[in-house]
């Protein structure tokens, strides 16, 4: 059987005879009063009736015309128990009253804590101000460094693995024609030398608190210029790539060119999509 998990618990009338089909159910018959415990999420009740606990159906059950108090209906040993229940509730209530004093006086004392540490706070002087502000930009600083540094080295990688895994080799094999190399590629070979000098002029000084990264970048506002011509491409590049995703000789060679633990098991189509969403994360890291 279940044991008791609320101390309060309501009265209710059984409209129909039930017989216990397991020893966790208990058997009531027509027209007595029980007392439910809770109720579960499949309708079964938790109840207490003549001084067992067990489950019982919810559908056998009505809470109308149930009196208010014990009566006629419930016998001795259930009124006994139910006076019991009671008395439980009136010790709970005490206890419930208890514990709210304790809380709110253990509320009382951090909202006190609160207090002192916002007046320490206040108390903070201009020059410490102005020194704890340093030194949260500093370290903001030196994260967005290290980011930018990070990522762009990966990047360099991977716009690398377009040229030598897969542009190079096609090329030396004469896989696709002139056109369709320059509609897949576009100029990815000067995109790759672009990003190389950034990433030169990023690991040149290693200093965080003395290199100047909007500079740099400002520096190389004209040779982000490149990536216009490669973007405009893109919808070209995907054109020539499903016409001649086609081909078997060329899927063989892109298969087999994802098995290149350099290629992560990423597709061409993967790789040739990093030099765009790159260029639009430069204004978001900066």
């Amino acid at each position: 059987t279940s044991q008791l998990n609320v101390i309060h618990m309501t009265l209710a009338r059984v409209i129909a005879n039930f017989s216990a089909e397991s020893e966790e159910e208990i058997s009531v018959t027509a027209g007595c009063v029980i007392r439910v415990i809770n109720t579960e999420d499949d309708g079964w009740c938790n109840v207490e009736y003549d001084g067992k606990v067990g489950l019982f159906p919810g559908t056998y059950l009505s809470y109308e015309d149930v009196p208010a108090q014990v009566d006629s209906d419930i016998g001795d040993s259930e009124a006994d128990s139910i006076n019991e229940v009671e008395e439980n509730d009136k010790e709970f209530v005490n206890e419930e009253e208890s514990l709210d004093e304790t809380v709110s006086a253990e509320t009382e004392d951090d909202d006190k804590e609160n207090s002192t540490e916002e007046e320490e706070k206040i108390e903070e002087t201009p020059e410490q101000r102005a020194i704890r502000k340093e030194a949260e930009r500093k370290k903001h600083r030196k994260n967005v460094i290290n980011e930018i540094r990070y990522t762009e080295d990966d990047y360099v990688k991977d716009i690398g693995i377009i040229v030598n895994v897969f542009s190079n080799p096609m090329r030396e094999e004469g896989l696709l024609s002139p056109a369709d190399m320059v509609g897949l590629f576009s100029n990815i070979e000067v995109i790759v030398n672009v990003n190389q000098k950034l990433l030169a002029e990023l690991n040149a000084n290693e200093d965080d608190e003395t290199i100047l990264i909007g500079k740099i970048f400002l520096g190389m506002a004209d040779f982000f210029k490149m990536y216009t011509a490669y973007c405009a491409n893109q919808p070209k590049a995907m054109q020539v790539l499903d016409r001649v995703g086609k081909n078997p000789q060329f899927k063989a060679f892109t298969d087999n060119a994802m098995v290149d633990p350099a290629c992560r098991g990423l597709t061409l189509f993967s790789f040739l999509i990093k030099p765009i969403q790159r260029i639009c994360k430069y204004p978001l890291l900066l």
